[in-house]
């Protein structure tokens, strides 16, 4: 599965990060909410929204807020819209295992009470 970001291809070898669930770590494209614009075709996928919060002794913290399947970048951003607090954003390609989205959305939701 490959996305557009600022007219440049990315593929699986530029994921930037990773989300653990409870029985699997899933790499994944990371980005800045403000980046949405710069996204393009992309379809069948996971999308994790997060916040950034202050803990006690200035620990910066990441907190999931969401986890959905979307069908292209449009409903991410319609989304993304409805949360003006997310920070930032993660795509798991599903690519043509679409099937498979229930059990990614669970074991994840599961390990982070989404």
């Amino acid at each position: 599965m490959t996305i557009n970001y600022n007219n440049t291809l990315l593929t699986s070898k530029d994921f930037n990060d990773s989300i653990s669930g409870t029985s699997e770590k899933y790499r994944c494209w990371g980005f800045n909410s403000k980046e949405i614009s710069r996204l393009s075709n992309c379809n069948n996928f996971i999308s994790v929204g997060s916040i950034l919060r202050i803990e006690p002794r200035n620990n910066l913290v990441r907190s999931y807020t969401f986890i959905d399947f979307f069908e292209n970048i449009s409903r991410l951003s319609e989304c993304l819209e409805k949360h003006p607090t997310i920070n930032s954003f993660f795509i798991i390609p599903l690519g043509d295992n679409i099937d498979s989205q229930d059990v990614v959305i669970q074991d994840i939701s599961q390990k982070h009470n989404l």
